[in-house]
């Protein structure tokens, strides 16, 4: 009987091995869900000095879910810069992206864009006007 509590744990114990490896690939593969290299441009820059953190930051963050189908989208940070966002058809066009599809079309209604900053530490934040009464 011994034997057989013996094999059992060695089996729960591979369950768990193959339970952490499946939870860390899925980590993995959400954190490659990133901004694109060279799939944008910072326009407007008030301080051109600070060029590399805030490419350091825009690249470390997912500004995907702003990016179109088929329209640049502009993105205002209060830091003093637009950035631009090529439309994903662009991007298929200089091999960047494989399916444009996966974006939405511009004529997919979305809400407000928000004003973004990027902090000291390199994080973003994003702040979202206060909806009008007179629109609710």
């Amino acid at each position: 009987m011994s034997t057989c509590y013996a094999s059992k744990p060695k089996s729960n114990s591979f369950l768990l091995f193959i339970t952490f490896f499946c939870c860390f690939c899925a980590l993995g593969s959400a954190q490659s869900g990133l901004t694109l290299q060279n799939s944008y441009s910072i326009e407007n820059n008030d301080k051109p000095d600070q060029l590399a953190f805030y490419t350091s930051a825009i690249q470390s963050a997912y500004l995907e879910i702003y990016r179109k189908r088929d329209l640049r989208v502009s993105l205002v940070f209060d830091n003093g810069f637009t950035l631009v966002l090529y439309s994903a058809k662009e991007l298929f066009t200089k091999g960047i992206l494989t399916n444009p599809n996966d974006y939405n079309s511009s004529s997919v209604k979305t809400s407000e864009l928000p004003i973004f900053t990027i902090l000291p530490n390199g994080k973003m934040t994003a702040r979202i006007k206060a909806m009008d009464k007179a629109k609710q």
